[in-house]
């Protein structure tokens, strides 16, 4: 088991508007394609488990969300605006049918996949993901501080005018060297030990480097894009949907994953009892079984 930051491919294509769509590759070339959509913040340079990946014979593929790393910034942040821009790096590589895993933030990028491209996308998987916070049973009020509550009603109410405050609120992904250290102290203490991997944190160090290369604006466009009405029915999602979590998560509440339970007509729940933020890392073989079927 080994995490990496270091791909076997790292390329670049050019969208129809001109952005910059960065893309990692790991595993078989010519396996069965999964892609990972990345957490927030996070980059394309993240490979959960190395070996798992071999043994899996996958292509796996990462790609940066716009504003992170190698994407440039798209104006309207949305994230069915995400989905189209998988449309078009799966054109270009002449992918036909793939599956998709959100893990914590690109779990709502994940089921937009699903729901912009039904036809192509043969299963998703969602690992630690939040759901809609207006939606998710407690999340509004156990889940965000007083302070972003307010942020999540000023998205809401003008995501534009909201920008400024966001930027301020997220102004600490200026430094992403700390968030391991913070994560240490602040995270479910079940990770403290996978963080303590040199693999883990030099991976997971460099993905959030990575990440903030531009700033901090990929991760205001999480808020809002996240914040803002996802723009499909979760209940029309009808691909397979897998959904993990650890029980001892709290950086996202096993409530978001019983929600997505009930709601996603064509899931199944998986719970670790054991587990925090980080069973990516600790369950990918599992994971790329169940997608890639």
């Amino acid at each position: 088991m080994k995490a990496t930051a270091r791909p076997r491919a790292d390329a670049t294509i050019t969208l129809a508007d001109g952005r910059p769509l960065a893309y990692c590759e790991w595993g078989n070339p010519s396996g069965s394609p999964v892609l990972l959509a990345h957490g927030g913040p996070g980059s394309r340079l993240l490979c959960p488990d190395q070996d798992a990946t071999a043994a899996a014979e996958v292509l796996l593929l990462t790609v940066d969300r716009p504003g992170y790393g190698g994407s440039g910034p798209r104006p309207d942040p949305t994230l069915l605006g995400w989905a189209d821009d998988v449309q078009a790096l799966a054109d270009r590589l002449g992918l036909d049918r793939f599956a998709v895993v959100g893990w914590s933030a690109g779990g709502g990028y994940a089921l937009a996949c699903a729901a912009r491209m039904p036809g192509r996308i043969s299963a998703v998987g969602l690992a630690s993901c939040e759901g809609p916070y207006d939606q998710v049973p407690g999340a509004l009020e156990q889940g965000m501080s007083p302070e972003e509550r307010r942020l999540f009603e000023r998205i809401r109410h003008d995501p534009v005018a909201a920008r400024g405050a966001v930027a301020a609120h997220v102004g600490w992904y200026q430094d992403p060297d700390r968030i391991c250290g913070e994560w240490e102290r602040e995270g479910p203490a079940v990770d403290v030990p996978i963080l303590a991997r040199p693999d883990v944190r030099d991976a997971l160090t460099q993905m959030w480097r990575e990440g903030a290369r531009q700033g901090v604006g990929g991760l205001v466009d999480d808020w809002i894009a996240l914040s803002l009405p996802w723009g499909f029915p979760l209940a029309e999602v009808k691909v397979p949907v897998f959904v993990w979590q650890g029980e001892l998560d709290h950086l996202v509440d096993p409530a978001h994953a019983h929600y997505f339970s009930a709601v996603l007509p064509n899931s199944r729940l998986v719970l670790y009892p054991q587990d925090g933020h980080l069973l990516l890392l600790q369950h990918w073989g599992e994971i790329l079984a169940a997608v890639s079927w």
